[in-house]
């Protein structure tokens, strides 16, 4: 965790020079399945951190005269000419493991143990109504993304048994993969604090092919809006149902294909509350089996958003 904040606090210097003078946004997040408020975990996804950058209005100006071509048509042209368009990257951190970790050897239809380390860089759109993202995400999934050394840390710092079995992680692989996701609500007059909407987001590349897509309900303020100018103090909900399709599961391909549910349910909710440039979300979320022999999967997470960077 220490080194890829550092990495991610080290490139911001230079892209805050680039933002031509607006302020940007810091975000870090942890999530953990044993931060979890119901339901049992899977251990599938036992741990992230992710840290990521914002900053809006780069690349405005045209790289190669008025009108002839701008930065921010290296990604997907979602949304008008006159959205409100941000630029960001970061840095995120990925542990998986089996079902059973008191067995070194995975059973061959269970998850292996894995870790993943990536960057991204993306491109968010907002206009009335509208709010879609673009991102690119790649790494390297294996023994160069550290799972054993920071699992064992944090086994260390809550004082629970050594994890093992790593000696049998994936091997090293690079990752390269896309995201794209668009959220729509009705706007509404008189400052209605009461907000439904509907979510749509596509992933492709070497990790997984999934399409998920379902409705959310927010109270107070949009969560994914970074730059929310709600006054000093504000307090948001959020909840979020939907459906996962799942085509394929890539590098963690020792999985076999009739373990693999096709449909998965899924299910988010949040706090997020609000303090001049301040905000701390908490946030808990539920799967149904990725498995056939598989748990209800839960997690939760708390993240940390710092505004005037």
């Amino acid at each position: 965790m220490t080194l890829s904040y550092a990495i991610l606090l080290g490139c911001c210097l230079p892209w805050r020079a680039l933002s031509q003078g607006h302020a940007g946004v810091l975000e870090l997040q942890v999530a953990n399945d044993r931060y979890r408020l119901v339901g049992m975990s899977d251990r599938y996804f036992t741990n992230g951190l992710y840290a990521s950058f914002l900053a809006p209005e780069w690349g405005a100006k045209p790289l190669m005269g008025k009108g002839r071509f701008e930065l921010r048509d290296l990604f997907l042209p979602f949304g008008s000419r006159s959205a409100q368009t941000w630029w960001g990257f970061g840095a995120e951190h990925q542990i998986f493991s089996p079902a059973d970790i008191h067995q070194p050897l995975p059973a061959s239809r269970d998850y292996p143990y894995a870790a993943l380390f990536l960057f991204h860089f993306s491109q968010e759109k907002m206009q009335p109504g509208a709010w879609n993202e673009q991102q690119v995400r790649f790494g390297a999934l294996g023994a160069i993304a550290f799972g054993e050394e920071l699992q064992k840390l944090a086994h260390s710092i809550v004082g629970v048994a050594e994890p093992i079995g790593w000696e049998n992680q994936l091997q090293n692989q690079a990752v390269l993969q896309g995201q794209w996701t668009t959220r729509y609500w009705t706007n509404r007059s008189g400052g209605f604090p009461l907000i439904p909407g509907l979510y749509s987001r596509v992933e492709a590349g070497t990790l997984w092919n999934t399409a998920e897509g379902g409705l959310w309900l927010s109270l107070g303020r949009l969560p994914f809006q970074s730059f929310s100018k709600s006054g000093p103090f504000s307090v948001g909900l959020f909840a979020q149902v939907g459906a996962r399709a799942v085509a394929s599961n890539g590098l963690f391909r020792q999985l076999e294909d009739d373990l693999l549910r096709r449909l998965l349910l899924s299910g988010e909710t949040s706090v997020e509350i609000q303090f001049k440039g301040i905000t701390v979300r908490v946030f808990q979320h539920l799967q149904s089996p990725e498995f056939e022999s598989a748990y209800v999967h839960a997690w939760g997470g708390l993240a940390l958003r710092f505004n005037g960077i």
